[in-house]
């Protein structure tokens, strides 16, 4: 989908306020020192301003305004503190090229076909400072889940798209989470998303 198309989407789909991080992500990142975060394709930003409320400095970055609009929403309550460690970028993560920089980058639940995923997954790659994590995940499909536009890939295919830049951590099934609306069970049927979690070598390893 286009950036019209996902403005479209975020304004039906009002998320709710502090929707909660992705579990996986969480996992991870809990044992991780906050500093630097870049979060490519933010959405409605669950994963920035969670990071956030943990003493990350963060750059959260989407093509969709409406998705923006309701990030900046959710963070509003927020304690200024809190809110002056987030920074909401309106680009298109396929296009854009990143200092290294970020302690932690994430790339969670894009829709992209595989080529264009694998660009974006080397270009997060590189702008990891060395020894920074890469937390990449594609999306759940549910089979009878109307409007979704997903490009499943399989944990093996995700690692291979960045396994000459990083050091795989783990490369398994995401964990599956059950979106509002859908019971965890009866004819929607999810086909769990890819995991991987990488660091950048340091120089000369």
């Amino acid at each position: 989908m286009d950036a019209h198309e996902w403005d479209r989407r975020h304004r039906e789909e009002v998320p709710a306020s502090g929707s909660a991080p992705d579990p996986d992500v969480v996992e991870f990142v809990t044992a991780l020192p906050a500093g630097r975060a870049l979060d490519l394709g933010c959405g409605a930003g669950r994963h920035a301003l969670w990071l956030a409320l943990h003493a990350w400095q963060v750059h959260a970055v989407d093509f969709s305004t409406a998705a923006l609009a309701a990030s900046v929403r959710a963070a509003s309550p927020l304690p200024r503190a809190t809110r002056d460690r987030l920074t909401w970028v309106d680009a298109d993560v396929t296009t854009v090229e990143y200092r290294p920089e970020y302690d932690l980058v994430l790339a969670c639940d894009l829709h992209l076909l595989p080529e264009s995923r694998r660009g974006l997954l080397r270009r997060a790659a590189g702008a990891l400072r060395p020894g920074g994590t890469l937390i990449a995940r594609t999306e759940t499909i549910w089979e009878e889940e109307t409007g979704t536009h997903g490009s499943p890939c399989t944990p093996e295919e995700l690692a291979d798209d960045v396994r000459d830049l990083v050091t795989i951590v783990a490369s398994r099934p995401a964990s599956v989470e059950t979106p509002a609306g859908i019971a965890g069970a009866g004819p929607h049927q999810p086909r769990a998303g890819a995991l991987l979690v990488a660091f950048r070598r340091s120089v000369g390893s």
